[in-house]
């Protein structure tokens, strides 16, 4: 275990890249400089986390352990830590003068420091309350889970970003968990937080016992907070009467004859200042409802950890925010509880010292001794080896009845959905569960509540509202072998795609090709169709762990790019760490959105201060091309690169055709090449491109990936195109086994731009004739496929996945259907000369398949 100290350049104590390595204590070795009495203090509720630590002071690193500096260390999550010390302690123990350093998360310290400039942005997701909020701080989102119905922010310009965020967190129930990455030379490459509904593991099946590490248990039965109605109240005194036959108050009748012997309600009373719509009041009122409606326990119960314990060094180290079980089965009745740990103390130096608070009790049934669960778990094994046959209940509370086959509310009710497996009850996960809300007069799904109740598990709530308006509710349950797909009828589309991948991957490279994703939390326009684009990309993630894939590329316009500089890099962040799990290697392209131009312009008088620059990009994109063996420049930062498929003979090289400058400002200061007027290639990356067709082996085909058309293939609208006729002039003398020379092209000599200066002679004659496969492409958001520009070889464009801007068939594109996603999965023969192009959502021109000859 290894402590690094930090230094911080105080004049930009914000930017990730700014910490120097000044010192390493480890008490691994005893050459190093030894820590002791650490402890950090972590706490669930407003991100509470300390460190402190020792040294002894005659050692040389000791000089650095002062105010301002830094320590980092790896815990038990494998995510790296950053504190800032805040105060340090010189005191002599024995004979030995030792420094004691205390210090908090640098993300407290950061948010402490920065002011929310004043602003009032109305009604907005968490993403764009958080991007406000720490738009000075240097911390951007990594992660982040939806959070819920949207809450109107306004910020005054006196409150600091720590205050701020703890008061959204508590509005959307979120939980944040801040780290920094590092890279291999143990420098920090950046600074980010995960924001997520709860922290922690929900699988760690860790459980703590009397006689083995419950140290103690207090039970009490309270009714005291027992109500069985709710009446609210919202901004200006608003009710939910219209949607509540009249009244102002709901009403348990289930719970008020089971807790409260049929008396007279027991009525809280509840007042929501900040909420405006009654919908949203309702709401509340009834999650309310739902949390208050039965007597509680509370549970008092103290800890000891296991894996610092004689005898169970084995076991894994439990986190903060983990869920846990608790069991006393000589308590009667028998205690079994979940919980969370709330609190943790760790300390590296001494683990006798680690302890947990348990915290956010939840009773559970325990009714199957574990010889018997053993036995269920074995035949549940062998089941599930033969094809096990899964069948789903929705079982309602009061307030339903069935009509024409479909449940229907007549009143406020909470559905559960209970799945058999083999005639054998399984919970599953949040995820598994998968919900739809369908108006039965047209057919049209309510995409706003299917979002808002994606991963809430096997119960919703619905509404009086939701039968006036002849609402029908459906679950379905998405099995184990399916991690990554969000509703079953992709499921289903991917099970058939799978059939038709598998009777060419024996004879063809398989790349999964999605492009135009457009993904945003906060679109400008459509905002509910590019925030679906993630769930697109998860099934082209699905497709590469149900069948072998060679490679996916992501074609351009990862996102939206129209909004903040931060949003736009949590959202690049996003969707790269998404398609990043993928079951194979991953590449990508530049699209024009990609380094929120467009952003810059609306947002900062296009001066620059709004892109993404390309070394933010290629950090993000290029994240695990090393991994993969996916070659590229690692002095430039475009994103270019290729990959080799050796056993099919293919070389796959992806081009940044928005490989731009952004260091030149025109004449009223604003950049001068912006991704919405310009596309065009350095000298950097033609010169990469040249050379690595000359070395590519005779026998191989090339496919190249780019956003956008070449050589004409594709009108470039307007965009002004530099050096493409250079780049193209490249690929054609590769092709036909001929020299090209820029100095001797006319049209680039007519189209020079000297702000990107190129002369570049290359000779193919003497290693012949090049397998030009393929030209891939999206950018203009239609299925397009031409032969020009490069003799016989075709440029093929796919269509965009994000739904609204399909440019073909917008009609088609019906949210909460297989036709709202769009993607391709290529399939390349070298040795046939074969391209079929396997369509994943709305077709083209009614086309499955579309099949090409290649150019070689």
């Amino acid at each position: 275990m290894n402590l690094l100290i930090l230094k911080a350049d105080a004049a930009s104590r914000y930017a990730a890249d700014d910490y120097k390595t000044v010192a390493v204590l480890s008490n691994d070795s005893t050459h190093s400089c030894p820590f002791y009495d650490d402890l950090r203090m972590e706490k669930l509720e407003d991100f509470y986390d300390t460190y402190q630590f020792s040294v002894p002071s005659n050692e040389e690193e000791s000089q650095h352990i002062v105010r301002g500096n830094y320590v980092v260390f790896q815990d038990e999550t494998y995510k790296h830590r950053l504190f800032r010390i805040y105060d340090v302690e010189d005191a002599l123990l024995g004979d030995i003068h030792v420094k004691t350093a205390y210090a908090e998360n640098a993300f407290v310290h950061d948010l402490l420091k920065t002011l929310v400039p004043r602003a009032k942005i109305g009604t907005v997701n968490f993403r764009d309350a958080f991007a406000h909020c720490l738009s000075n701080s240097g911390w951007q989102i990594k992660q982040s889970d939806y959070l819920g119905e949207l809450i109107a922010q306004e910020f005054d310009g006196t409150t600091t970003a720590q205050a701020e965020i703890q008061t959204i967190c508590k509005d959307y129930r979120g939980e944040i968990d801040a780290y920094v990455e590092l890279n291999d030379a143990n420098k920090i490459i950046n600074k980010c937080f995960d924001l997520v509904e709860e922290r922690g593991r929900h699988d760690t099946g860790k459980r703590f016992e009397y006689r083995r590490d419950l140290v103690g248990v207090t039970r009490r039965a309270s009714d005291a907070e027992l109500y069985t109605a709710i009446k609210a109240r919202g901004k200006d005194g608003i009710t939910f009467t219209d949607m509540n036959n009249g009244s102002d108050t709901i009403y348990d009748n289930a719970a008020n004859d089971l807790y409260n012997g049929g008396r007279e309600y027991l009525v809280k009373f509840v007042e929501y200042s900040e909420i405006e719509l009654p919908s949203a009041l309702y709401a509340a009122a009834r999650q309310e409802l739902n949390e208050c409606n039965r007597p509680k326990y509370q549970y008092e119960i103290d800890t000891a950890l296991l894996n610092q314990m004689a005898g169970y060094t084995d076991e894994e180290p439990v986190w903060l925010g983990d869920s846990v079980r608790a069991v006393d089965f000589e308590m009667s009745p028998e205690l079994t509880v979940g919980a969370r740990i709330i609190e943790k103390e760790t300390s590296f130096s001494d683990p006798t010292k680690n302890k947990v608070v348990l915290g956010e009790y939840i009773e559970l049934v325990n009714n199957t001794p574990d010889e018997i669960k053993k036995i269920q778990s074995d035949l549940t094994d062998l089941n599930n080896s033969l094809s096990p046959v899964y069948r789903i209940e929705i079982r309602p509370s009061a307030g339903l009845i069935a009509r024409n086959g479909y449940l229907q509310t007549t009143g406020d009710a909470v559905l559960e959905a209970v799945v058999y497996k083999d005639n054998i009850r399984v919970n599953g996960t949040k995820e598994q569960y998968v919900w739809e809300k369908i108006y039965r007069k047209t057919g049209e799904h309510d995409t706003a509540w299917e979002v808002a109740h994606q991963n809430v598990g096997n119960t919703v709530t619905v509404t009086g509202e939701d039968y006036a308006k002849n609402c029908d509710f459906y679950c379905h349950f998405l099995d184990d072998s399916f991690n990554f797909v969000a509703t079953t009828y992709f499921k289903t589309a991917i099970e058939d795609m799978v059939k038709k991948i598998e009777a060419l991957q024996n004879t063809h490279v398989i790349i999964p090709f999605i492009t135009d994703t457009h993904y945003a939390t906060d679109g400008m326009e459509h905002t509910q169709s590019k925030l679906r684009s993630m769930d697109h990309i998860r099934n082209v993630v699905e497709i590469t762990h149900q069948v072998d894939c060679d490679l996916v590329v992501h074609g351009g316009d990862l996102v939206d790019g129209k909004t903040s500089r931060a949003l736009t890099l949590s959202n690049l962040q996003a969707v790269a760490a998404m398609l990043n799990q993928s079951d194979c290697p991953v590449m990508f392209t530049k699209g024009n959105h990609d380094d929120n131009g467009l952003g810059d312009v609306r947002q900062y008088g296009a001066k620059g201060d709004g892109l993404v620059k390309p070394k933010e990009m290629a950090m993000i994109l290029k994240d695990q091309y090393l991994q993969h063996d996916i070659k590229y420049n690692a002095e430039d930062n475009a994103i270019y690169s290729y990959y080799d498929l050796d056993d099919k003979k293919l070389r796959v090289l992806v081009l940044d055709a928005w490989d731009l400058r952004y260091d030149l400002l025109d004449d009223v200061k604003k950049v001068k090449y912006q991704s919405r007027k310009y596309l065009g290639f350095q000298a950097t990356q033609i010169e990469f491109v040249a050379d690595v067709l000359k070395q590519t082996p005779s026998e191989y085909g090339v496919a190249v990936f780019v956003h956008n058309g070449l050589n004409g293939t594709v009108d470039n609208g307007e965009w002004t195109a530099i050096n493409d006729e250079v780049i193209s002039g490249i690929f054609n003398a590769w092709r036909t086994g001929t020299a090209y020379d820029s100095t001797k092209d006319t049209l680039h000599t007519a189209n020079k731009n000297n702000d990107y200066p190129i002369n570049i002679k290359v000779d193919y004659s003497e290693r012949g004739t090049g397998k030009l496969m393929s030209f891939f492409a999206g950018h203009k958001h239609r299925d397009v496929a031409k032969r020009e520009g490069f003799g016989n070889t075709p440029t093929i464009l796919t269509n965009c996945s994000y739904s609204a801007g399909d440019a073909d068939d917008k009609e088609r594109r019906i949210i909460g259907t297989v036709n709202e996603d769009l993607f391709d999965v290529i399939a390349i023969s070298v040795e046939l000369n074969d391209i079929q192009l396997i369509r994943f959502g709305a077709q083209s021109n009614n086309r499955p398949i579309r099949q090409y000859t290649g150019g070689a």
